[in-house]
This record gives structure tokens, C-alpha cells and sequence, in this order.
């Protein structure tokens, strides 16, 4: 049976454009290869330009120059493989399939690292992440980086939005460590609108400021100058990750020839030999290179020290004191984490940020923890019952006949205080109480005589006077 190369050619290039792949996020230029070799497309230059309630004639005529898209295609080609019983092979597509799926994912791989390169956006069209600190994680690399953060996906979205980039089909594209960075940066909120915009099917892993996030092992690594480097060169200390954002139609790619050679029957290797060769390639397709922005880690300083605003913090009640802490950078402050011994003592308004607020819960003591970049600073925290600052008794002279009864009411200021007066009688053969605590108490007369009855709340007393006469 002759081996039918447009099967296996077919087989090779499967899922190289696939929708659950970013390189389906572009145009598609197949229309324009020239001998599976080149693209070239017909490309205007910037607009003419739109006056409104044109006044004065003539018009001045402009001249617009045309900035085609033009481009080579790279030849990809795998390593000659040899397959013995070629025909029988070709029988069936499950074992015609397990020939070739490594070379299949190889070729899927450097394809999509070759468009990529030729994606990546020049030095003005690239971003410097600005999250906290966190280790260099490309080959070779050391020391410390910015992580990237919510909040530079958010400043991605103002440039797009400031440079006319249409809002529909943008997408960002994060190497592993860059993903799981952006999760950990997000709140709650932000989390859960993220995943649930997922679509995994089509490898979206979730939606942040209209972006479909996706992921890839790795994307971009840049030299300490910028230069972009193939992922294939060695590492160096002073690399840089980076990602890639844009706009589908502001990039293209193209699939050129796809080629199988073979030698059948070849007396050398006793079976067949067979090879491919696939070319494609992409192209930053918008002639103001607009709509394509590189995300670039950029280096971290160190925290080589924290301190805090207070270390003995004493809290009255539920009241609230703002506790700050300062990293020395003091530009690394803001990435300070928070922690709380017991939250039945005091809480806090934050777990991360230069400051928070501890507001009081209950009396007692615990402890406030602060963490930046390895430092750790620890403050004391001691809440204290509040106590009213006046109190008064609705009856100052109680005369009481026999064994009567009289119901004394205190009022604390604040009022919420009053339920917390502590009462004393002076004397419980002249007179008794029905409470040692309350806002009041009924006093009963025992035996004629004079005494006292005291009210005390926090710090402040009342004392009223008792007389019981016979009845």
C-alpha cells in the first residue's frame, strides 16, 4: 500500500491553530502566502484624518503612506525517524498517531515560541509589573522580582483603552509563575468573577478587566538590557520573565507548506524513513504597532528591614487605632502582610497593605504581626473595658416607709454603660438591694435607720441617701 502523505501531513499540523490554543487569538494571513514561503498583505497607512464643519477650501490633499505587512516564514523541520512496516502502520490511525504525537507537540511548541518572537512588541510598547517582591524564576536567574498584580492588568487595560485598542477579543497570555502570582493577588471578589468566566475547553483560565487569561509554560525571558532571547538560550542572572497582552486583530499568523518526505524501503535502516517540514510564522499586524504590550518583570530591592508605627497598642472597648508599618525600601511598604493573634480580642481591617486598622472586640491581649519580604515586626495589643464618662441616679434622697420598695434607675453616658453598674447598700439592716448589678435596683426597707446606696461604673461613683422611718 502507498503511504498516503496527505493523511500524515494532516495528522502533523493538528491542533496547531487549535481553539483551546493562543495563536488561534490572531488573524489568520493563510490567504496571503506566497509560494508557502512569505506573507505579504496589503496593509493601509494611518488614516486621512476627519474635520468637523469644514470652514476653509480647499482642502489641503495628504498623502498616506502605505505600511504593508510583509513576512518570511520559519521552517520548522523534525528529525528523521525511522518506522518499519510503514503500511501496516498506516492502517490504523491510533498507532499512525502514536508515531507521530511527540513530533507533532514539538512542532506545535516552536511554533508557537516562533510567533511569539515575532509578536513581541518593540521597548515602547512594553510594561514593568509592579507587585511585591517575590524570587526570580527563569533559568539561572537570582534574586528578587516585581510579581505581577491586579493592578497592572488594570493599568494594561487604561493603555489599551487610551491607545483606541477595541475592548472585544483582548487576551492576556502568563507564563505559570506569572498566573499563579495574578491569583494570589486577587481578592476575594476578583477570584470568584475570574473563574467563573473560565472556559477551559478553550484554554481560557479565567476573565480579569475584559482579558481572557491564558497560560503557558513559559512565554517571554529578556536580557537585563531588554533584548529579547530565545527560550533555548542559557540562562543568565539577570533575566527577565515576561508575558504578552493584545487584541486579536492586531496580530497575525500564517500556515505555510507542510511537507512529509520519506524514503521507503530503505536498505540502510531496514524500514522507512520519514521527516517534516512545516512553515509558519506571525506578525504584528496594525500599522501603529498598537494593540501588542509585552508585560516585563521588573528587578525588586530587598527588604532588609520593617518596623511599626506602635508596639504597644492599648485599645479602649471597641475603638479603633491605625497601625502602620514601613519596609525599609520604603517602596516595598505597601506590600506588607498582615496577621492577628486572636480575633476574639481584635481584629484588623486588612491582611495586606502599609497599614491597618485594629479595632477593639473584647478585653483581653493578643498579638499583631507584620511580614514583608522575609522581615517580621510584632506589636502587643491590649484591649481594655470602656467605662462612662457620667453617671447619675433618677432619685438622690430615698425615703422609705416600713417595708417598702423603691426601683433606683442609673444612667451612664454613653447609655449602653448603664447596664454594667455595680450597687453596694451601706447598711442591709436598714435597708437591702435586689441586685449587685444592673441598670437598677429595688431597694426594700428592713428597720428605721439611715444609709447609703452606691452606684459605681468604671470610674465613676454615685452615692444617694437611704431613709427608712416606721410605717
Amino acid at each position: 500500500m502507498a503511504v498516503q502523505k496527505e493523511i500524515w501531513q494532516r495528522d502533523i499540523i493538528e491542533g496547531l491553530f487549535a481553539d483551546d490554543s493562543f495563536l488561534s487569538r490572531a488573524v489568520n494571513d493563510d490567504i496571503y502566502v506566497n509560494e508557502g514561503k512569505r506573507v505579504h498583505i496589503p496593509n493601509a497607512g494611518s488614516p486621512s484624518g476627519v474635520v468637523l464643519n469644514r470652514d476653509t477650501y480647499p482642502a489641503t490633499a495628504y498623502v498616506r503612506n502605505d505600511q504593508d505587512v510583509d513576512y518570511v516564514l520559519d521552517e520548522l523541520t523534525t528529525n528523521p525517524v525511522r518506522i518499519p512496516y510503514a503500511d501496516m502502520v498506516e492502517l490504523s490511525y491510533n498507532k499512525r498517531n502514536s508515531v507521530i504525537s511527540q513530533d507533532r507537540k514539538e512542532i506545535i511548541f516552536h511554533a508557537a515560541e516562533a510567533i511569539l518572537k515575532n509578536w513581541c512588541p518593540a521597548a515602547g510598547m512594553r510594561v514593568l509589573t509592579t507587585g511585591k517582591a517575590v524570587s526570580a524564576w527563569t533559568p539561572s536567574a537570582t534574586g528578587l522580582r516585581k510579581a505581577i498584580s491586579t493592578k497592572d492588568v488594570s493599568n494594561l487595560q487604561k493603555r489599551m483603552n487610551a491607545d483606541n485598542v477595541p475592548i472585544d477579543g483582548r487576551v492576556l497570555l502568563l507564563d505559570a509563575d506569572m498566573y499563579q502570582q495574578l491569583l494570589d493577588g486577587m481578592t476575594e471578589t476578583q477570584a470568584i468573577g475570574f473563574f467563573q468566566a473560565a472556559d477551559v475547553k478553550r484554554g481560557v483560565m479565567g476573565m480579569l478587566y475584559g482579558f481572557e487569561v491564558m497560560m503557558r509554560s513559559t512565554v517571554y525571558r529578556f536580557a537585563a538590557d531588554g533584548t529579547l532571547k530565545a527560550l533555548s538560550d542559557a540562562g543568565a542572572e539577570t533575566d527577565n520573565a515576561g508575558a504578552l497582552a493584545w487584541q486579536r486583530d492586531s496580530v497575525s499568523r500564517a500556515l505555510g507548506e507542510v511537507v512529509m518526505f520519506d524514503s521507503k524501503d530503505n536498505p540502510l535502516y531496514f524500514g522507512d524513513i520519514y521527516s517534516f517540514l512545516v512553515r509558519v510564522g506571525g506578525a504584528i499586524r496594525r500599522y501603529d504597532k498598537k494593540g501588542v504590550y509585552a508585560i516585563v518583570s521588573s528587578p525588586a530591592n530587598a527588604v532588609t528591614g520593617l518596623a511599626l508605627s506602635d508596639e504597644d497598642i492599648d485599645i479602649t472597648g471597641t475603638g479603633t487605632q491605625t497601625v502602620t508599618a514601613t519596609a525599609t525600601p520604603s517602596s516595598e511598604s505597601v506590600y506588607t502582610e498582615w496577621e492577628i493573634g486572636n480575633p476574639e480580642v481584635a481584629t484588623i481591617s486588612a491582611t495586606a497593605g502599609a497599614s491597618v486598622v485594629v479595632t477593639g472586640v473584647a478585653p483581653g491581649v493578643t498579638w499583631l504581626k507584620a511580614k514583608n519580604g522575609g522581615q517580621e515586626a510584632m506589636a502587643t495589643i491590649e484591649v481594655v473595658a470602656a467605662s462612662p464618662t457620667a453617671l447619675v441616679l433618677d432619685d438622690m434622697s430615698i425615703d422609705i416607709v416600713g417595708t417598702a420598695t423603691q426601683t433606683v434607675a442609673a444612667t451612664a453616658t454613653p447609655s449602653s454603660f448603664s447596664a454594667s453598674t455595680e450597687w453596694e447598700i451601706g447598711n442591709t439592716e436598714v435597708a437591702t438591694i435586689s441586685a449587685n448589678t444592673g441598670a437598677s435596683v429595688v431597694v426594700t426597707g428592713v428597720a428605721p435607720g439611715t444609709t447609703y446606696l452606691k452606684a459605681k461604673n468604671g470610674a465613676k461613683e454615685v452615692i444617694a441617701i437611704v431613709n427608712v422611718t416606721e410605717s
